[in-house]
């Protein structure tokens, strides 16, 4: 008799724990949507500096279905108008989301976010646009994954992680 519950209880323990486990649910990211994005993010750019050096976005605000970007690059090939490889583009424009995709289509400013048609030094100058697979980990972090990089950016580069900031 005494054989017959220990089994019991052994079996009675084993099919709790598995019906408790089977019941909890794994963390799962948040919907990303136009409302939740609202504010300024900034890159947590932790990159080993390489020639493949990503840009990294100091800041990025969305207000309603507009965007403001500022991101800093750098690049191997130095060029006259651009003499330090080096330098800090700044973008305005809309965005939208569609199926966990979030896409910008927007133009080149100055620091100021006017419009840029100087093409005499190193702010370029015409259209930008870029797309991103995007999720929320938190409300406080959002990770957008490249979806056309730059041809030489390794698969690791592709991955950006913004943190809200106030």
């Amino acid at each position: 008799m005494v054989r017959v519950s220990k089994i019991f209880f052994v079996v009675a323990a084993f099919s709790a724990a598995t019906t408790f486990y089977s019941c909890k649910k794994e963390k799962s990211d948040i919907a990303a949507t136009k409302g939740n994005i609202q504010g300024k993010w900034k890159h947590e750019y932790n990159i080993e500096p390489d020639l493949t050096m990503p840009p990294e976005f100091e800041l990025i605000k969305f207000i309603n279905d507009s965007f403001y970007l500022k991101y800093n690059w750098s690049s191997e090939f130095l060029t006259p108008k651009c003499p330090e490889g080096k330098g800090t583009n700044y973008v305005k424009g809309r965005f939208e989301m569609k199926e966990g995709k979030l896409y910008f289509d927007g133009v080149f400013t100055t620091e100021d976010y006017i419009v840029n048609i100087d093409s005499s030094g190193c702010l370029p100058v015409g259209n930008w646009a870029d797309s991103f697979k995007i999720s929320l980990p938190s409300n406080n972090v959002i990770s957008l994954y490249w979806l056309i990089p730059i041809k030489s950016l390794p698969e690791s580069h592709r991955i950006i992680k913004l943190n809200r900031i106030n």
